[in-house]
């Protein structure tokens, strides 16, 4: 019986591949309803999709679909019409089949829009198409029907006259006229609803969160620069050679400082001047903006546009230009932020071809340029910031939390009320606590972003937090020992501890260096535009500098190059366990170093706390390893390969050596 099918399916009009594998799935069945299926293929005019959608037998669509996927068959099949006229989907609506139909349209959503206008706007012999015959079932085909509508509107570009002009051609004046015009207007104040909910979310997770960070580091930065400015000109009109408006008893010590040992440590901050720290946190301040001279002529957004139009090059256009490219320069954050916003709303709200071609590049650019932006800002003067306003307000704050001890017992033995210790933290110096809160915050919060960005958002609102602490932890280890390591040197030599910082940032930029294919990047690839030898070497010594300020506090890799084809290979996509390994060891040894260094301080004040804070500083940066080993070992997206050690991988080290990673 199923041999003389066979042949009969042979000779009959639909032969070929598509035929023959049909054959060969049906054979291969052990049901006992499988004749009559393919009985049902003899009917004259019909091909089988006609029948299994006349039959309502969805599985069997399913099944012909993964088996005849190949060069289109399926679709093709799906396209061809009866004696009547239909095609299968269109005998499925007919038939008020819903499995059946939802079957045969999940391949048709995935084609391109000349075959969408064959399959919305084909007739049949009656002179009906697929949206008059589902709008017939407006209840049991209702899904289908919204998908067609759906089809529709990505026809017409969503352009909703045009949709009710091809509805009213093609169903006239009629009943199913009007239900479907009442579906696309229901479908079209839906869409405007989830637009506007799209809207207000990329605008606040994007723009207005990022504004509002980097506003307040900005404020914080201004206000303690205008406060050093003013110190400076009252210094100036006092003409005194007192150096920095402190305590009265920090005056008389001003001129030993050969001799520490005679200095508290109250005033080890008051050998810096109003005038210096005035410039030296207005340089923190202004290092950003210069990196964004780079930014700015590395990714030339205006210049990219006006190059594009081809407009008449004349000194007035040229003077235009270079206005404009100032004015971006300016306000460098706020234009990539806003256009890593404007971008991501566009692609949430577009659909088919013009969401993956045109909003799909544009967005990944987008999301790389405000994410090298919020870095920058982060990695050079969130990361200093907190180094030199902490060093000015240290023993402060270690005295607050003794004299809080104390307090805190004294109230509880009298049932004095807690709000005494709110009213003691307002008398310390708020704008310098406030900057180096706002700044650690920052640098936590932009390392995490900019890691979930790395892995393209995978990482969820656990896992997120779980870095953030890590990151949290190490950062605050890092200042605290970094502190204990400037008061080590002793009064007047804060710019020696500096000094000690940019060779940290030297040392991590060799070792970026090494462990980086940012040489080789700019010899391949579309990256491959510099043809001078001087531009290319900048351009590996800005990407190595800028990943040894990103490693001041905690491991990063920053990618300068913004690879525009997702094929290419990318360290981000290479493990970097052996990298994370060895640069995390160099910060616990340099955190154990000034620890070791700071106890050589030869001041009794500095003992008394200088256990304390080694146990803080031990303890953060414990909690900090034990968070990034939970991190990678449960909760990151390659977690049971990392935790099994598949991923042993060699990878390429500076640009001949290769070392075996994981």
């Amino acid at each position: 019986m199923e041999t003389n099918l066979g042949e009969m399916l042979s000779n009959s009009s639909h032969q070929g591949k598509r035929d023959s594998s049909l054959i060969q799935l049906l054979n291969s069945q052990d049901d006992p309803e499988i004749t009559k299926k393919i009985e049902l293929l003899l009917q004259e005019g019909d091909n089988y999709l006609h029948h299994y959608a006349r039959a309502n037998y969805s599985q069997e669509i399913n099944r012909l679909s993964v088996s005849l996927n190949e060069e289109g068959y399926f679709v093709q099949a799906c396209m061809e019409t009866n004696h009547d006229g239909n095609y299968p989907a269109m005998v499925a609506a007919m038939n008020n089949n819903k499995e059946s139909l939802l079957a045969l349209l999940t391949p048709i959503l995935a084609e391109d829009v000349s075959l969408l206008e064959k399959f919305l706007h084909h007739t049949n012999n009656r002179g009906h198409n697929i949206m008059y015959l589902v709008a017939h079932h407006p209840g049991s085909l209702f899904v289908s029907w919204s998908i067609i509508m759906d089809l529709e509107k990505r026809y017409h570009d969503n352009d909703p006259i045009a949709i009710k002009m091809c509805l009213r051609k093609h169903l006239g004046s009629t009943y199913e006229a009007h239900t479907s015009v009442e579906l696309f207007d229901t479908l079209q104040r839906e869409d405007k609803r989830r637009t506007k909910t799209t809207f207000l979310q990329s605008l606040g997770s994007i723009f207005i969160l990022k504004m509002i960070f980097y506003t307040l580091d900005v404020a914080t930065d201004v206000m303690l620069v205008m406060e050093y400015y003013n110190g400076w000109s009252n210094d100036i009109k006092k003409n005194s050679a007192i150096l920095f408006p402190g305590q009265d008893s920090c005056k008389d010590h001003l001129f030993i400082r050969n001799n520490s040992k005679l200095i508290q440590l109250e005033c080890y901050p008051n050998n810096l001047s109003n005038k210096a720290m005035f410039w030296i946190t207005l340089a923190v301040i202004i290092f950003p903006p210069c990196l964004f001279v780079f930014e700015h002529l590395y990714f030339g957004l205006y210049s990219r546009w006006f190059d594009s139009k081809k407009l008449s090059v004349s000194i007035v256009h040229k003077f235009i230009k270079f206005i404009i490219n100032i004015i971006l320069w300016l306000m460098w954050p706020v234009v990539v932020f806003f256009r890593h916003f404007w971008y991501l709303y566009k692609y949430s709200t577009n659909h088919g071809d013009k969401r993956i071609s045109t909003y799909g590049p544009l967005l990944k650019e987008a999301r790389v340029i405000g994410s090298r932006t919020q870095l920058i800002e982060v990695c050079t003067e969130a990361s200093l910031q907190p180094l030199i306003q902490f060093y000015l307000i240290f023993i402060t704050i270690i005295h607050w939390g003794s004299s809080l001890k104390n307090e805190i017992s004294s109230n509880i033995q009298n049932n004095t009320s807690i709000g005494v210790v709110v009213y003691s933290i307002l008398t310390l110096t708020q704008k310098q606590v406030l900057c180096v809160l706002v700044s650690v915050f920052t640098l936590s919060w932009s390392f995490t972003v900019h890691y979930r960005n790395k892995k393209d958002s995978t990482m969820g609102v656990f896992p997120s937090i779980l870095y953030f602490l890590y990151t949290l932890c190490f950062v605050i280890a890092r200042i605290l020992s970094f502190q204990m390591f400037a008061y080590y040197l002793g009064p007047g030599n804060f710019g020696m501890a500096f000094i000690g910082v940019f060779l940290h940032i030297v040392l991590f930029s060799i070792l970026h260096f090494i462990f980086s294919d940012s040489l080789s990047q700019i010899q391949t690839g579309e990256d491959y535009k510099y043809n001078n030898v001087v531009q290319k070497v900048l351009i590996v010594v800005y990407d190595c500098i800028f990943n040894g300020f990103a490693n001041i506090y905690v491991h990063n890799y920053i990618e300068i190059f913004n690879k525009k084809d997702e094929m290419e290979t990318t360290m981000s996509n290479i493990s970097t366990f052996l990298r994370q390994c060895i640069f995390d060891v160099i910060f616990i040894l340099e955190n154990l170093a000034m620890i070791l260094l700071a106890r050589e301080t030869l001041k009794e004040s500095f003992f008394e706390i200088y256990d304390i804070m080694s146990l803080i500083i031990g303890g953060f940066s414990l909690i900090a390893i034990i968070l990034k080993i939970i991190f990678y070992s449960c909760c990151h997206i390659w977690s049971d390969l990392l935790v099994r050690g598949d991923n042993i991988r060699t990878f390429r080290v500076g640009t001949n050596v290769k070392i075996c990673s994981c």
